[in-house]
């Protein structure tokens, strides 16, 4: 398998009523980013989706290049310096390396000024947690519930420069799951 979507910089998407599943980013020798989507300088709607069951991870890069572990980050959406905005859509069950290899957000990591808006949504079951790292993120009526993490540098609900979370669940997002 390979990634879903690459969007470049200036692009602006927007998905509705579709599921993004089993998208694999395996990078060499540098962190894997984005298993369904990598969102660069862009703008990303999504609207009725399901994005689920996507990865990331990293292989040594051939001798003598310095060796990183299977490394990763965001296993459904990896977005710089980006705008994402998810009304009433779930993202499910996504994947990043965990302890020791220090994966970032299974759901979403947003890097540089990405600002992240989440309204009506689920997002569950993502490994090293939901989301990671936006400079702004936003979340309305939504549930984020169940994203474990095991490394030292994730937090398993939301983490960002800038959290606002209004009439929304956060429950059992956990820190230290084997």
């Amino acid at each position: 398998a390979s990634r879903i979507l690459t969007i470049s910089t200036g692009a602006k998407v927007t998905l509705t009523g579709m599921t993004l599943r089993n998208g694999r980013f395996v990078a060499t020798g540098t962190p894997g980013t984005g298993g369904a989507i990598l969102l660069t300088n862009s703008t990303l709607n999504l609207t009725d989706m399901i994005v689920r069951d996507n990865s990331v991870s990293s292989v040594p890069a051939p001798p003598p290049a310095p060796q990183v572990g299977p490394q990763g980050s965001g296993g459904a959406i990896y977005a710089t310096n980006s705008t994402i905005t998810l009304t009433n859509s779930t993202i499910l069950d996504n994947v990043v390396p965990g302890w020791p290899n220090q994966g970032t957000a299974g759901g979403i990591d947003g890097t540089g000024t990405t600002n992240i808006t989440i309204t009506g949504g689920v997002i569950s079951g993502n490994e090293e947690g939901a989301i990671y790292m936006g400079h702004k993120v936003t979340v309305m009526g939504s549930l984020i519930h169940d994203n474990p993490v095991s490394n030292l540098v994730t937090a398993g609900g939301v983490s960002g420069n800038h959290v606002s979370v209004s009439n929304s669940v956060l429950s059992g997002n956990r820190w230290g799951v084997a």
